[in-house]
């Protein structure tokens, strides 16, 4: 049955790390999160998955986990990504001060 049961359902997490993404669209109590990995298509997020915050706005820069239910792929356990943190990554970008946790070789120590 369809309408408002689907954070009741069984869950199966996907993603060991946190992904990042944008707010596409946020309707109060429900919205569309945008994941930063290429291909994928926007993953829909419930208020019960969001963490500490009364919601979410578009445009928001996030961070969240994927699982799977009968209905297709969410976001869960979502958080917004402090401004500080945005600002750091682009004042930092293609300079090497700044230490993405989901880029290549992460731990190599170069």
């Amino acid at each position: 049955t369809r309408g408002g049961k689907g954070h009741t359902l069984p869950r199966s997490r996907r993603t060991v790390e946190k992904c990042t993404g944008t707010v596409a669209a946020w309707k109060g109590k429900y919205g569309f999160v945008t994941p930063d990995c290429v291909g994928m298509s926007d993953l829909f997020v419930g208020m019960s998955d969001v963490v500490d915050a009364a919601g979410l706005e578009v445009g928001m820069l996030v961070e969240f986990h994927i699982y799977a239910t009968d209905r297709g792929l969410s976001a869960e356990e979502v958080v917004q990504i402090p401004d500080w943190v945005v600002a750091a990554k682009g004042r930092f970008a293609n300079k090497g001060g700044f230490k993405d946790s989901a880029a290549k070789g992460k731990g190599s120590g170069k």
